[in-house]
């Protein structure tokens, strides 16, 4: 298995060793399934590789997460991976709390908040790529 380092060089992540495939698979298809181990850097790694895609460019990743203590802290760590501020590249939205702003494009939001934002755009516009974090955890929201 091939492991390298986050930017700052803090610990080494498995998945980035599959992120060629996983993008490869994402241009010619719509859908992918990632899996791998806890801790391997599906949550923080991959949805933040995204925004650096070409196809993603001036778009937003949405990150649905189950729980919105994951959302925030995930947020917060991947704004620390990728030297920037909460609130400024990397986001999170849940209601009655969100820390985004006008250049967020990677944004960790509650699958309630995805669901309503499908019930009002149906067609995601501005939308590059939807990442369901914890797909395990099924909901009744994420299913529909």
């Amino acid at each position: 298995m091939h492991r390298v380092k986050d930017r700052k060089g803090h610990q080494e992540l498995p998945v980035a060793g599959c992120l060629g495939e996983l993008f490869a698979a994402l241009e010619h298809g719509r859908a992918a399934v990632l899996t791998a181990a806890p801790g391997s850097g599906k949550s923080t790694l991959a949805p933040a590789a995204l925004l650096d895609q070409p196809w993603c460019a001036g778009k937003t990743v949405l990150c649905a997460q189950p729980r919105r203590l994951a959302a925030t802290a995930l947020a917060a760590h991947v704004a620390r991976l990728r030297d920037t501020e909460l609130g400024g590249e990397v986001g999170y939205a849940m209601r009655f709390d969100r820390r985004i702003g006008a250049a967020t494009r990677l944004q960790f939001v509650t699958d309630g908040l995805l669901l309503r934002r499908i019930q009002a755009d149906p067609f995601l516009d501005g939308v590059a790529a939807v990442v369901l974090d914890e797909f395990h955890q099924r909901s009744l929201a994420m299913d529909l």
